[in-house]
């Protein structure tokens, strides 16, 4: 039975509208621009067809072999478009060379995936997900990812990649932590901002958080636990609830930080410090005699906001982060996940077990 039809398809309409709404921003403006191209690419490719978007097989494999053996594009700037002399000279060759990412192309495939998900929530499709994942779709995958490295031994290249990199960062966590306390320090309107950003990136890199669990946070999903017989003094452990983002399982999951034995790197003391310049030094007030009048405002905002329950987006933290690395001169192509990829192997390094390591994380994959 589909949402469009049977005796209770407007109430299925209702739960496939607001399942739409509740979708991460980010996962829209990643998935969106690849599902245009794929539509593009089926009206070029398909022109004489009844329903040439509806995704099948043959156009899913298709389209990934093309996004697989394109030619590289630039990034940022405008959103790209389907080329269709790019993809008449990938279909014409015998031995196409590729350079694309096997991220880009997976990318790819969970766009159309997504695209082909809510075909079937209209009734516009009857495959299954198998058929989409079909055997070849899944050889090219693991072609793209096998080559990557195949190409880096035949060039020479160097090994100094995003996969060894965190492990020359693990050391340089405390000359982050300095820089970003001392950006700004002797302006007040802007030293808030880089408090804010110190605090996320312990925060980001003690509890091994995802960068959107902590933008999207409200200062009601924090609270804190003092654990009175763990040593010769109270353990005090900041708990953040994550509602929204990446959920895992469709559960609520929760970030943990404890207090640092090195003040400079207890992201609880960055919290005092940030939450200090907000609303001492810029005297920010909130009104706390009920929930419905802080419960919506967000734990990190904008420097001189005047809509508290508005967030910062992903680029005010990738802009500050990429700027201290460039000014350190540290090598990394994570900007926005430098304390999640970096404290995971941390916590390696403190010889914790990779079990602890992704419980801690809420992930199977550190």
């Amino acid at each position: 039975m589909s949402f469009t039809s049977g005796p209770y398809a407007s109430q299925a309409q209702i739960i496939q509208a607001n399942s739409y709404s509740f979708e991460r921003e980010n996962t829209s403006k990643s998935y969106d621009p690849k599902i245009e191209e794929f539509k593009d690419f089926c009206l070029y490719e398909y022109p004489g067809s009844d329903y040439p978007t509806i995704v099948t097989e043959e156009k899913t494999f298709a389209f990934l072999y093309y996004q697989a053996y394109r030619k590289l594009r630039p990034r940022g700037g405008k959103k790209k478009k389907f080329d269709p002399q790019d993809y008449a000279r990938v279909k014409s060759e015998t031995n196409p060379q590729g350079e694309t990412s096997y991220e880009v192309v997976n990318a790819c495939l969970s766009a159309i995936i997504k695209l082909f998900e809510r075909q079937r929530d209209n009734n516009c499709n009857n495959l299954v997900k198998e058929q989409i994942r079909s055997e070849r779709v899944t050889r090219l995958l693991a072609l793209v990812k096998r080559r990557k490295k195949a190409i880096k031994k035949a060039t020479f290249s160097e090994n100094l990649d995003s996969e060894f990199t965190p492990y020359l960062l693990v050391h340089k966590v405390p000359d982050i932590e300095k820089a970003l306390f001392f950006k700004n320090h002797t302006t007040m309107a802007y030293s808030q901002a880089s408090l804010r950003d110190r605090f996320f990136f312990l925060l980001s890199h003690q509890g091994i958080l995802r960068g959107e669990s902590i933008t999207q946070c409200e200062l009601s999903d924090l609270c804190d636990v003092v654990l009175e017989d763990e040593g010769p003094h109270p353990c005090q452990i900041l708990v953040l609830q994550i509602a929204s983002g990446k959920i895992n399982s469709e559960k609520n999951l929760y970030g943990r930080a404890m207090r640092h034995k090195k003040p400079e790197l207890c992201p609880i003391g960055a919290l005092g410090l940030y939450l200090l310049s907000r609303f001492h030094i810029a005297g920010e007030s909130l009104d706390f005699s009920s929930n419905e009048k802080w419960f919506s405002v967000k734990l990190l905002v904008e420097n001189g906001s005047v809509n508290p329950e508005k967030g910062i987006s992903d680029q005010s933290y990738f802009k500050s982060i990429k700027a201290i690395c460039k000014e350190l001169q540290l090598p990394s192509k994570h900007f926005i996940h430098i304390g999640r990829s970096v404290g995971a192997l941390t916590a390696e390094y403190q010889e914790m077990s990779r079990n602890a390591i992704r419980n801690l994380g809420n992930s199977t994959t550190i």
